[in-house]
């Protein structure tokens, strides 16, 4: 995504494929059944998908069909800025993202996009005068809505407001208490921050990607622990643990929790030091409370496929069901003008193993296009995601990326937008 001064880093550095779209600059979320669906897309007529045009978010319903744009506050007409990262609840009523847009931040020159919420049902109602829109919150470079739209979670610095250095810290906003402030006020001395954080829809449980949190990293200061807080206590369960209990130092991120806190979901970039292991570079891991240590999540292997990795995951709320997005090569490395590369959605079963690509054209081979930024449904029966494949609808793509719905059953895909 291009700012206009030295953009900061918001996602890990990766590519999600080659040849198309740089796939950090869209993100997707659903609601509960799937039937809103709020995404990033570039909002500029006839945007080519490389940095040309403004990135906006919208919200689609499926039934009946109606898609908006929500980072623009009316009556203003068009973007001039980056809106991008879109949250919303599990009913489809709240939705948060981050922004620059200036008819929606005050002071648009500001570095960190700042946070903003809002009510879906009472988006527009009183056009010039929205008491429903927006909420700021501050500087931010993460944000979640909690399943029950009560509270909107965000990453902020705590050591220097405004700026992206220094000490970070895990803010929510409570919309029924009308108040604003840390959740879980980490040490400096213990953590330097916390980089991502996802809460169960009851506020029990949160899992908290924490930077260099010295009681297992030790000097390894630039290590990331994923770490699991419970409600009322001032510790944290480190999850990245192997089997002999050692923390395992790390680079992680994209973490999910179920509903129960029991399972947790999230990617790891490899581990430090002695304990690299190319084998869990990308590789989506999971955590239950009920089972020892860490486990590679299952992940369907292609034919022809030499190599894959992991770069997004999406939870169901019972923590069984996976949306992931993995990058697919084909070929040998040494040997470049005889591989490919590609990334598909897959969706993966833990208790039975189960895996399978959902991201297939009609005829059930590769699509002709990539797809990514998947999100999966609270029951795990559908799942969305953004595709440039034409191939995969009877009525093909208006020009990607494009928004799809796949039904986990049958393997249907439907466009959306």
């Amino acid at each position: 995504m291009e700012r206009r001064e030295n953009p900061p880093q918001f996602f890990h550095e990766v590519h999600w494929c080659s040849t198309e779209d740089d796939w950090r600059e869209h993100q997707l979320d659903v609601s509960a059944d799937a039937s809103l669906i709020v995404y990033t897309k570039y909002s500029s007529p006839g945007a080519k998908p490389k940095r040309d045009g403004v990135l906006s978010v919208f919200a689609a319903r499926r039934e009946p069909k109606s898609i908006r744009d929500i980072s623009v506050v009316p009556p203003a007409r068009g973007n001039s800025n980056h809106s991008f990262f879109p949250s919303v609840s599990r009913d489809g009523r709240v939705a948060a993202f981050l922004t620059w847009e200036p008819s929606v931040v005050e002071d648009s020159g500001s570095k960190p996009p700042i946070v903003v919420a809002c009510d879906l049902l009472k988006f527009g109602e009183a056009e010039g005068s929205l008491p429903h829109w927006p909420r700021r919150f501050g500087a931010s470079n993460f944000v979640s809505v909690t399943g029950d739209g009560h509270r909107v979670l965000y990453v902020r610095s705590t050591s220097a407001p405004g700026a992206y250095t220094g000490q970070t810290g895990l803010y929510a906003f409570d919309r029924q208490a009308n108040e604003n402030g840390p959740v879980f006020p980490l040490d400096p001395s213990l953590a330097r921050g916390v980089e991502e954080a996802r809460s169960t829809p009851d506020g029990k449980h949160s899992v908290l990607l924490v930077r260099g949190y010295r009681p297992c990293a030790g000097d390894a200061g630039s290590s990331i622990q994923v770490t699991r807080q419970t409600a009322g206590s001032d510790e944290l369960l480190v999850v990245t643990r192997g089997a002999d209990g050692a923390c395992l130092l790390g680079d992680y991120y994209g973490c999910r929790i179920s509903d129960d806190g029991r399972t947790i979901a999230f990617i790891s970039e490899g581990l430090i030091g002695g304990q690299q292991d190319l084998d869990w570079a990308s590789r989506a891991l999971v955590w239950q409370e009920s089972v020892p240590g860490l486990r590679p999540v299952p992940l369907a292997a292609p034919s022809g496929v030499t190599r894959s990795k992991v770069r997004s995951v999406s939870m169901s709320s019972d923590g069984n069901r996976l949306a992931l997005v993995c990058e697919f090569w084909s070929g040998a490395q040494d040997q470049p003008n005889s591989h490919w590369s590609r990334t598909d959605v897959v969706f993966t079963e833990i208790s039975t193993g189960a895996s399978r690509i959902l991201s297939r054209s009609l005829s059930g081979e590769w699509s002709n296009g990539s797809s990514a930024n998947a999100a999966i449904s609270a029951d795990g029966t559908t799942v969305a995601f953004m595709s440039y494949a034409s191939d995969m609808t009877p009525e093909g793509c208006p020009g990607g990326p494009s928004v799809f719905v796949a039904e986990v059953a049958t393997g249907r895909v439907t466009l959306v937008d």
